[in-house]
This record gives structure tokens, C-alpha cells and sequence, in this order.
């Protein structure tokens, strides 16, 4: 049984779709979705009882142990997170989990 690691990225809304679009086209990794979140915290206080909300897309993505380390820096610079401010990744290891593996012959997407 393989093991795998759990690779999650944390983006401005609106990049996760080409982040993983990246992925399928340079890596040949399709284990993933990206998903919109929404939150605040102390720091984005704009008074007393409001927060001011930050939009973000939420990336995971399944990837085999041997090629994790390989693939965390992939998403790294593919996700622009090298700049400050621009976002986060994370990577965990995975209790269990199966690779997604798409049927021969599909069309390309666009």
C-alpha cells in the first residue's frame, strides 16, 4: 500500500481553479478541488463588533509520498505564494486515500 500526503493551499479568490489546472497540465496530478472560504480574526477588526472578511479559494490536493516534496514546490511558485502577502501552503501526512486516475482518451480541456 502506497503512502500519500495531503498537500492544502490557501489563495485569493479566484486562482484555485488555475492552480490545479497547472497541476493536471505540468504534473499529471488530477486528486485534487479547490473550494471559496470566507473568514476573519482579530487582525481585520474594523471596530468594535465587525470584522472586515477576506475571500479566499482553499486548494487540496492528494499526492503520493515520493513525489510530495517535489509537488509542494511546484504549488509554491505555481500559486505565486513566494510573494508576501499572497497566500499559504501546507502539507500533512494522510491516513488513507486512492489517486484519482482519469480514462485514456479523454478530449483536452481548454
Amino acid at each position: 500500500m502506497e503512502n500519500y500526503k495531503v498537500i492544502h493551499c490557501i489563495l485569493p479568490s479566484g486562482q484555485g481553479f488555475d492552480l490545479l489546472r497547472k497541476l493536471k497540465q505540468e504534473k499529471g496530478i488530477v486528486s485534487g478541488f479547490a473550494h471559496h472560504a470566507r473568514g476573519g480574526g482579530i487582525s481585520t477588526r474594523k471596530g468594535r463588533e465587525s470584522f472586515y472578511y477576506l475571500e479566499k479559494e482553499v486548494v487540496t490536493v492528494l499526492v503520493p509520498e515520493a513525489r510530495a516534496d517535489e509537488l509542494f514546490e511546484f504549488i509554491y511558485y505555481a500559486a505565486d505564494v513566494n510573494v508576501p502577502h499572497a497566500g499559504m501552503v501546507l502539507m500533512e501526512k494522510a491516513g488513507r486515500g486512492v489517486l484519482l486516475t482519469l480514462p485514456e482518451g479523454l478530449p483536452e480541456e481548454d
